[in-house]
């Protein structure tokens, strides 16, 4: 695994301490992690930008789970660290690769409902990045590995970052900009998905004994009807023991928000986009937690964690 140290890397890491006939080895560039794991995971300090560390990390015959993104670094350094990886992959013969991606690579796209058979229209570097890394890999290794890419929505959980500014907002804005805000954005979709059904999705794409060659899937909490503004503002309130959650009617709220959207340069500008996780369904994974356990959990870890000032996320 590659990306052992980042938000999902670090859940998926504790998953993984449970599996103990699995062999695990992480790449990072952070090592002060290394005695809090069982045997059976190796923490090995490198940097994917390394081809040397690469060649001396990989495995053959392993499944690779790339969760790597280097967000301080330029777009052309994370292309060049993908090509190490991917020529890496050839040369030690790794048996899968599972990329995880993002699935605002959709961009600029016009559809309601966004499937991995939407045309992208990445607008940013990072979307353009990130869609040129999927092609690299699949380009780079077709025939020599197989690839499977994941598009997981806006990944949300304890140490996460999504969804942090709203709690704030909730705990310590001022009650009219709050009203304000929520009878403004309404019930904008969130698009958010539970960190814990991304790992969920990435262990049951190691695990799948079929051939996932060339293929894509997004993984998202979008069929949950509350996962919008105005009703996870609610549910967050409820849970941390907070007013209850307002708006007003503002006419042309929709027109209004759209219009602010692309003022502030907003890729997604759509405010009922959802994504549809239905190929990885029928692929037959099945989530483990609702999104409304999930909003509660993640209240939960708020309340013991910043509010008592012990907090870390990157």
């Amino acid at each position: 695994m590659l990306g052992g140290s980042g938000f999902i890397g670090r859940h998926l890491l504790n998953k993984l301490k449970r599996s103990v006939d699995v062999q695990v080895k992480a790449l990072s560039r952070y090592k002060k992690l290394a005695n809090s794991f069982p045997d059976h995971i190796q923490l090995v300090k490198g940097d994917v930008r390394d081809f040397d560390s690469l060649i001396r990390f990989l495995v053959p015959h392993a499944i690779v789970i790339n969760l790597i993104y280097l967000n301080t670094a330029s777009a052309d350094d994370n292309i060049r660290a993908m090509d190490n990886l991917a020529k890496a992959c050839i040369n030690v013969g790794v048996a899968r690769l599972i990329h995880c991606s993002t699935a605002v690579v959709a961009g600029n796209a016009k559809d309601d409902v966004i499937t991995e058979k939407t045309p992208c229209l990445p607008a940013n570097i990072y979307e353009k990045t990130k869609l040129k890394i999927e092609n690299l890999l699949l380009d780079s290794l077709k025939g020599k590995c197989e690839v499977v890419i994941l598009r997981p929505t806006a990944v949300f959980g304890p140490h996460g970052k999504n969804g942090l500014k709203l709690i704030d907002d909730l705990i310590h804005g001022h009650h009219l900009i709050r009203l304000l805000k929520t009878s403004l954005y309404s019930r904008r979709r969130m698009n958010f998905v539970s960190v814990k059904n991304v790992v969920d999705a990435i262990m049951f794409l190691a695990h799948f004994s079929g051939d996932l060659n060339d293929q894509c899937y997004i993984v998202s909490d979008d069929d949950a009807e509350e996962n919008n503004y105005f009703d996870v503002s609610t549910l967050l309130s409820h849970h941390l023991g907070l007013s209850q959650v307002r708006m007003v009617n503002i006419p042309f709220q929709s027109f209004i928000l759209s219009a602010l959207l692309h003022f502030i340069r907003r890729t997604n500008t759509n405010l009922n986009r959802i994504y549809s996780m239905q190929k990885l369904t029928e692929l037959g994974f099945t989530k483990s937690v609702s999104f409304h356990d999930e909003i509660k959990r993640v209240a939960q870890w708020y309340q013991v964690h910043r509010l008592s000032n012990d907090f870390v996320h990157r």
